[in-house]
């Protein structure tokens, strides 16, 4: 479901923002990109993908068997993509 990237580095854009934006109660929503990008990180045993479904019963994901490991960022850099004109 996730690919961990090692900290300093950038990984693929993740399809979660699109999910989230589109089931928000907000009317003419703005979604500003941004990028978080770990430079110490803490990445802890695993629970279950099913426990994720008490967010979002809606997603798919979220029914599959398997685990999604727990990151613990301790320190990022946080870009914002702006542009104006």
């Amino acid at each position: 479901m996730v690919q961990l990237t090692q900290p300093g580095k950038m990984g693929e854009f993740q399809r979660g923002f699109a999910h989230l934006a589109l089931r928000a109660p907000v009317e003419d929503l703005a979604v500003l990109p941004v990028a978080i990008v770990p430079q110490a990180e803490t990445i802890r045993s695993a629970f279950p993908l099913k426990l994720l479904s008490w967010f979002d019963p809606s997603e798919p994901l979220f029914q599959q068997s398997g685990a999604h490991p727990m990151v613990i960022y301790q320190r990022v850099d946080i870009f914002v993509v702006a542009r104006f004109g």
